[in-house]
């Protein structure tokens, strides 16, 4: 009787230390805030679930809170999260590539453009900026210089890898 006591007042303490332990160690995790390094993985999705590009199976991204290294509605959104942490955020067009502005359509003489330019192809400014022929009109090419997701609500399916203080080695 006594060591079945014994045995069970010790397994009580035991599973109080493991649960201590336990909460601590997630209470003990870093927060994302700015000057933190975060590694996490995503799926960005479109409204109509549309998969635009996914992290999942690849190399994680990383990226220092507070540098403007992500887009700014999707770093607040992820202010607070610690590792282990996965959360669904839904970015409207103005908290993501900002809304379709069709004055950003500009045409340029087509002399200016690779000589095989054709509707539909994918071009990059010097200034690493993208475009996208809309047409060709003679001597003149239709360019659209928006985000290909401008306009577009973007939902990002996150999962926190790792939140550690940035060491500046990036």
């Amino acid at each position: 009787m006594a060591g079945e006591r014994l045995f069970a007042s010790w397994s009580a303490r035991g599973a109080l230390a493991i649960l201590a332990l336990a909460v601590s160690a997630h209470a003990g995790s870093l927060p994302i805030a700015d000057g933190t390094k975060v590694t996490l993985e995503y799926t960005l999705m479109l409204p109509d679930k549309t998969v635009a590009e996914t992290t999942v199976g690849q190399e994680p991204v990383s990226y220092v809170q507070g540098k403007q290294e992500i887009l700014p509605g999707l770093e607040k959104a992820l202010t607070g999260l610690t590792e282990g942490q996965r959360k669904t955020i839904t970015l409207s067009p103005e908290d993501a590539y900002g809304v379709y502005d069709a004055s950003k359509k500009v045409e340029v003489p087509k002399s200016r453009m690779p000589p095989d330019i054709q509707v539909g192809t994918r071009l990059r400014g010097q200034d690493g900026q993208e475009a996208k022929v809309e047409a060709i009109k003679g001597d003149t090419v239709v360019v659209d210089v928006n985000h290909p997701l401008a306009g577009k609500a973007l939902i990002f399916d996150v999962h926190i890898l790792k939140v550690e203080k940035d060491n500046g080695d990036k």
